[in-house]
């Protein structure tokens, strides 16, 4: 979980109580599914996966904030690349190009039809762009 500025680490009962979670981001080392996103024993890759920020919360910079927390996590644990995938739509592929990111893979259509209708999106939803960072 993201914890709002000046707390470190995961939250508690007792930050949670006192700050609520802002978002949540995660590091993965090893994607079973594809481990061209995160084998870091073998290739030195981690995936940023889960990133999420709350609405209420979005456009204050905190999403980047996350970004550029996870991929220093990665380089201090001596990784090469930071991955992840996204919904292959413009506005987020550009968001991603600015921090240095670029797509290393063909796209494919991963995210299920029912939950992007669901959650009201189009269906350009659907296809997911696999973005890489270097760290080195």
């Amino acid at each position: 979980m993201i914890a709002t500025p000046g707390l470190q680490g995961p939250p508690t009962a007792q930050t949670q109580n006192s700050h609520p979670p802002i978002g949540m981001v995660c590091l993965s080392l090893q994607n079973n599914t594809d481990p061209t996103l995160a084998s870091f024993s073998q290739t030195g890759r981690c995936e940023v996966c889960s990133l999420f920020v709350y609405s209420a919360y979005r456009h204050l910079g905190v999403g980047a904030a996350a970004m550029q927390n996870m991929e220093e996590r990665a380089r201090m644990m001596g990784a090469m690349y930071v991955t992840l995938n996204t919904p292959a739509v413009e506005r987020l592929l550009r968001r991603y190009a600015t921090m240095g990111y670029r797509e290393y893979k063909p796209r494919r259509r991963v995210y299920s039809p029912a939950d992007v209708r669901d959650g009201g999106l189009s269906e350009d939803y659907e296809v997911a762009a696999f973005l890489e960072k270097s760290l080195v």
